[in-house]
């Protein structure tokens, strides 16, 4: 691992993929009860630097092997760490995402049904009318918003990160972007093959009854990639790699 990662050093999904394995761990061995688990893992999903993820599990014990950040002047303390995680998500999302460290939850809209041809189609087409192409970096799609991160159209080195509950929202800066970054065109992707990855994501990776599913749109090596993710109640946890054209190209399943 090098030795120049910082705290401001994006994260990839394979640190936030760590990350959650450290947290299953910790859930598993009685350092983090249920609640707990379930709202640091929905943060660990979207962090956007290694420092936010290291703010997830530093109070925990682990063997795990972690990257190992450059010391700078920082918040060490995970409980203000999630406070301003969760504060910066809700003013990002506004009004339309469960604010996670709360039982309240406030709409100003229908929520959008993402995990469903339709919602997912309507957010394609919403992405390509918003920023006059279909060019996106990542994606992270829950059941009902979605983060989509893009290239700064005004400094391509930058990268933009947007919400989406029905519209696409709350623009902000994603911080450095690296060169050479393979985008993908969600104009191209079609909604009827992740819908059915998604549904069929428990019994490929083993996981009954999955209670919480995501998908994660991005590039693996310079190749386009969908990750769908899944999890439930027993603490049994999956995933799998696809091909924009559904064709599965690795399974890890969740071996008890």
């Amino acid at each position: 691992m090098p030795n120049d990662l910082t705290r401001t050093t994006r994260a990839r999904n394979a640190d936030r993929e760590a990350t959650c394995a450290v947290l299953d761990s910790a859930f598993a061995d009685g350092q983090l009860t249920a609640t707990e688990h379930d709202e640091l893992t929905e943060l660990a999903a979207m962090a956007a630097t290694l420092g936010d993820l290291e703010d997830l599990t530093s109070d925990l014990q682990t063997e795990a092997s972690l990257p190992v950040l450059r010391k700078e002047p920082s918040l060490d303390t995970r409980l203000i760490a999630l406070a301003i995680i969760a504060l910066s998500l809700v003013s990002a999302i506004g009004f339309g995402i469960k604010y996670v460290a709360s039982d309240v939850t406030i709409f100003s809209s229908p929520e959008p049904q993402l995990h469903t041809v339709d919602g997912l189609g309507a957010m394609f087409r919403a992405i390509e009318t918003e920023y006059g192409s279909g060019l996106v970096d990542e994606m992270t799609i829950y059941p009902t918003y979605a983060r989509v991160t893009r290239a700064d159209p005004a400094a391509q080195r930058k990268s933009l990160d947007s919400y989406y509950r029905g519209d696409l929202e709350d623009t902000t800066s994603g911080g450095s972007r690296e060169p050479g970054v393979t985008q993908i065109d969600v104009t191209q992707l079609d909604p009827r093959i992740v819908i059915a990855l998604l549904d069929g994501a428990g019994t490929t990776t083993s996981v009954q009854n999955p209670t919480t599913r995501y998908v994660s749109v991005g590039s693996t090596e310079t190749v386009p990639t969908i990750e769908i993710h899944v999890g439930n109640d027993l603490d049994e946890s999956g995933y799998l790699t696809a091909g924009l054209d559904g064709e599965i190209m690795s399974i890890y399943p969740f071996t008890p």
